[in-house]
């Protein structure tokens, strides 16, 4: 889960800098032109990024569940 984290902050981090026009991404057109395709790119990582920070609110859901009939499981 950890590992999920991480990659949710980087995400965030690149997301933010192609909205910003910080950074960019290009793909060739079929004439051999550069598109910026940055803001594209950043709503595809906003798109991860909903999705991943769900499997972390589901996984610490469960924690705590898990947790909770642990608790009333003690003698």
């Amino acid at each position: 889960m950890e590992r999920i984290k991480n990659v949710i902050r980087e995400y965030e981090e690149i997301a933010e800098r192609l909205e910003a026009g910080k950074d960019h991404v290009y793909r060739k057109t079929r004439f051999g032109e550069n598109e910026d395709i940055s803001v594209q790119t950043a709503g595809h990582y906003r798109r991860l990024l909903s999705h991943y920070k769900e499997i972390v609110a589901r996984n610490e859901a469960k924690k705590k569940q898990s947790g909770k009939k642990q608790a009333g499981t003690k003698r």
